[in-house]
């Protein structure tokens, strides 16, 4: 449910409530910023629920892609478009989903303050095949719940990626992932139905590789390789003289390096597999971009192109 918009369910799918071994309570939570510690201010936020006693076919249940909430995926200072991409893999989906699939029908896109684009792609047979969700100008000051046009059916074998931008052009120190709102996140909560104890299917670069990674720059600088053992991942990054060098460097680590997936069941348990070091989803067909009327510019439809102006000669 969002301000202005009802959030509803398809007419074969819900949210069940009450029951056995179902919670009592329904609590609802908000999160405030008030950093100028502004008086006076009210708040009137609230949920208002429609239910029926008459049971639909399916359950529905909501799934969490994108990266997981850690500092090891960070953004350097003074990026005008720096990515981040999250994984939900084959392994994942075929371990976890049933033979049918499951149907996306809305989905939720969230970042912080430094985030700008948010993209989830649906990847089949190393072919980006459907575009679940996607907002060019995001605001971290305007996440709505978003019925999705055309539902998007995802089969065990498929993989989804999470693609986040951001830009930090007014930061001086790196962004690392995490709760705080001016740490970051890059996440994509979908509604889908039929339920799976699939909640969470979400990566984070291998900490492995981004230990290697410190070691390279601190080297590169002069240093004397990575005093890992004795940092955090935060004092780490906050060390790294950031150059064109080392923020290449670091997007390269996160754009080939192996992944640590998070294949969790609602029991917030993994499901049984070997999830670490895994290989990023290999894309070798991405999805043609349709672009919008307005992307498409001024030009009037009879118009062949530029107007060639020619030199007055009448002196």
């Amino acid at each position: 449910m969002q301000a202005g918009y009802p959030f509803y369910y398809p007419s074969d799918a819900g949210l069940p409530l009450g029951g056995e071994g179902s919670s009592r309570f329904l609590r609802l939570e908000v999160h405030y910023h008030n950093p100028l510690l502004i008086s006076g201010r009210r708040d009137s936020s609230g949920i208002r629920l429609w239910y029926t006693p008459s049971l639909r076919r399916f359950d529905a249940g909501i799934m969490e892609l994108g990266l997981v909430y850690t500092p090891v995926m960070a953004i350097p200072p003074h990026q005008r478009s720096f990515p981040l991409t999250g994984y939900c893999t084959a392994a994942c989906t075929r371990t976890a989903l049933p033979h049918g699939g499951i149907h996306i029908f809305a989905s939720q896109l969230h970042t912080h303050l430094a985030g700008r684009t948010v993209r989830t792609v649906l990847v089949r047979g190393g072919k980006e095949v459907e575009l679940v969700q996607e907002d060019k100008h995001y605001s971290t000051h305007y996440q709505i719940i978003r019925i999705l046009r055309k539902m998007v059916t995802v089969l065990p074998g498929d993989a989804l990626m999470t693609k986040c931008t951001y830009n930090t052009e007014d930061r001086d120190k790196p962004t690392v992932g995490g709760f705080g709102i001016m740490e970051e996140m890059c996440v994509n909560y979908v509604h889908y139905y039929p339920r799976t104890q699939l909640e969470l299917c979400k990566s984070h670069v291998d900490p492995g590789y981004l230990q290697k990674y410190f070691s390279l720059i601190n080297r590169f600088h002069g240093g004397e390789g990575c005093s890992c053992s004795q940092k955090t991942v935060e004092e780490e990054f906050s060390s790294v003289s950031w150059d064109s060098f080392s923020e290449e460097v670091l997007n390269s680590l996160y754009t080939t390096s192996p992944i640590s997936m998070h294949c969790n069941q609602s029991t917030a348990e993994l499901f049984p597999g070997d999830w670490e070091k895994q290989k990023i989803p290999e894309v070798l067909e991405e999805l043609q971009h349709h672009p919008f009327r307005c992307e498409l510019g001024r030009t009037a439809p009879w118009s062949t192109g530029a107007t060639e102006v020619q030199p007055d000669h009448t002196g």
